[in-house]
C-alpha cells in the first residue's frame, strides 16, 4: 500500500485496527480489503457481521468523501448491508462507487469520452441528489433530502450559470426541477439536440 492510501486509512482510525488495507483510492472508486482473523470472529471462526459492514461503511464513505467539494464533509445518515454467505478465511474486499444509479451500474467513462469527442466542456459534480429514489419524498425526509443536495449539486448549478446541467437520472431531474428550478438534460437528448438535420432525400 503506497504512503497516500495509508494516510487515508490513517484518517480512519477504527478501519484501521481492524487491518483495513486500500488497494485503490478515488472520487470515482474505492478498492478495500481485510484479512479475516480470530480476534474479529464470532463463535464458530464466523467473521463478526459488524466487520463486514465497517468494511463496506469505511470504503462507501471514503469514496464519498474524496468526492466531495474541498472543506465539505459528510457522515452516514443510514447503511444496510446483506450477508449472503458466513466468512470463515481468506479476504474480503469491497468496492465502493458514488451512489448514483447509472455511476454504479454503468459507469460514467463512456458518457465522459463521449462529450469530450463532442468538443463539450465539462464539469463533473460529485455527491447525491438527495432525492435517491423515493427517499426525499417520504414523511421526514425532506431536510435531509435537500441538506444532501447542497453538499455539491445546488452549488454547483448555481455557479454555473446559463450552463446545459446533464442529468440522466429521473430523481435527479425532479431535484434539479423542484429545488433549482433547472431542466436537467440527458445526455441523448443534448446530442440529439446538436445533430445537423439530415439532407432530404
Amino acid at each position: 500500500m503506497s504512503a497516500d492510501l495509508d494516510a487515508l486509512v490513517a484518517l480512519m482510525p477504527f478501519a484501521e485496527q481492524l487491518g483495513l488495507v486500500l488497494d485503490e483510492a478515488g472520487a470515482d472508486r474505492v478498492v478495500a480489503r481485510l484479512d479475516w482473523a480470530p480476534q474479529l470472529c464470532t463463535t464458530a471462526g464466523v467473521l463478526h457481521g459488524g466487520v463486514l459492514m465497517s468494511l463496506a461503511d469505511s470504503a462507501g464513505a471514503l469514496v464519498t468523501f474524496l468526492g466531495l467539494p474541498e472543506g465539505k464533509t459528510t457522515a452516514t445518515i443510514t447503511s444496510t448491508s446483506h450477508m449472503f454467505r458466513p466468512v470463515t478465511a481468506g479476504t474480503v474486499r469491497a468496492v465502493a462507487q458514488p451512489h448514483c444509479h447509472h455511476h454504479a451500474v454503468m459507469g460514467w467513462h463512456a458518457d465522459s469520452a463521449l462529450l469530450a469527442r463532442a468538443g463539450a466542456e465539462v464539469t463533473a459534480v460529485g455527491g447525491c441528489c438527495g432525492l435517491a429514489g423515493n427517499f426525499g419524498v417520504e414523511r421526514g425526509h425532506y431536510d435531509v433530502s435537500r441538506a444532501v443536495a447542497e453538499t455539491a449539486l445546488l452549488p454547483a448549478v448555481r455557479a454555473a450559470g446559463d450552463a446545459v446541467v446533464l442529468a440522466d437520472g429521473f430523481s435527479c431531474r425532479t431535484q434539479l426541477d423542484q429545488l433549482a428550478r433547472v431542466s436537467g438534460t440527458h445526455l441523448a437528448q443534448l446530442l440529439a439536440g446538436r445533430l445537423e438535420d439530415p439532407p432530404v432525400t
